[in-house]
């Protein structure tokens, strides 16, 4: 199934030179119509703009490589939520780019748009330690830590960090999870979570490094991991918060009560109604 979205008709308004002044409508795929209607005159020096800002520009370069890999990432994001899509096309214009996908077997169009919050979420805000940047920009006092297995996600997030002027406030490590011999206010972890044999049939699998959506066999295998060090990470009085797949909530939920004895646990759903956030508070 393949859903796609266009603009049947263009209208072209403008103005009649001479013999009165009328508005002209003229639609693409239908039969020219003109409508005649006064036009109340002006006071002042104000004039109608020029019938050349119609005219069309010149042909702009386009980084298709950095379009497709926006793609990419609506394909993640739908693919987070269980949707499976494949990118077919896209169209660029002026404003806005018009990605066109393939819905997987099964999948409905209102499965998508009940995603539609979500889905901007992940548009605005793509990898590369942006939730740590957004928590760093947001509370001006923060120190924030970052932690990465991959040295090019590290590169791009200290990138992103200067472009955003919280570069003096972050530290970034190279490390699987925790440094060694460290404790925390606050822990956001967004880990690979797509079980593995789920995440070879979605179209994003060979086109995204697989280290970074692979979560295991059930999906679990780093988030079991973290909780299992989170307990001595944590600082009396501290949160955690973690994205997690939406069919792991109550085994998520289930881990984090084998960690924490003593803690406030709660799992939140995203805005289509399905789990998203554990959140633990000691």
């Amino acid at each position: 199934m393949e859903t796609r979205v266009g603009l049947a008709d263009a209208v072209v308004v403008g103005a009649e030179p001479s013999g009165g002044d009328v508005l002209r409508a003229a639609t693409v795929a239908g039969k020219a119509e003109q409508l005649s209607l006064p036009v109340a005159p002006t006071s002042g020096s104000w004039k109608l703009p020029p019938l050349k800002l119609l005219k069309r520009s010149k042909e702009q370069d386009l980084d298709r490589k950095g379009i497709e890999e926006r793609g990419r990432v609506l394909e993640r994001a739908l693919a987070g939520h269980g949707v499976e899509t494949h990118l077919v096309g896209y169209t660029v214009g002026p404003t806005v780019t018009r990605f066109e996908l393939e819905l997987g077997a099964g999948v409905k169009v209102a499965r998508v748009t009940t995603l539609a919050k979500d889905i901007a979420y992940a548009m605005a805000s793509p990898d590369f330690g942006m939730h740590w940047i957004a928590l760093a920009a947001a509370i001006p006092d923060l120190q924030v830590m970052g932690s990465d297995i991959s040295p090019a996600a590290l590169k791009m997030a200290q990138h992103n960090a200067v472009n955003n002027g919280v570069e003096k406030r972050l530290e970034f490590v190279l490390c699987n999870l925790f440094p060694p011999d460290a404790e925390y206010n606050l822990i956001v972890a967004n880990l690979p979570y797509i079980p593995t044999k789920t995440l070879h049939k979605l179209p994003i699998y060979g086109h995204e490094p697989t280290m970074a959506l692979d979560g295991g066999a059930d999906g679990l295998q780093l988030i079991r991991g973290l909780l299992t060090d989170a307990p001595e990470r944590l600082a009396a009085g501290g949160l955690l918060l973690m994205e997690i797949e939406a069919s792991e909530g109550a085994s998520a939920l289930s881990l984090a009560y084998d960690a924490f004895a003593e803690a406030e646990i709660h799992l939140h759903k995203d805005l289509a109604g399905r789990d998203r956030i554990l959140e633990v508070q000691t």
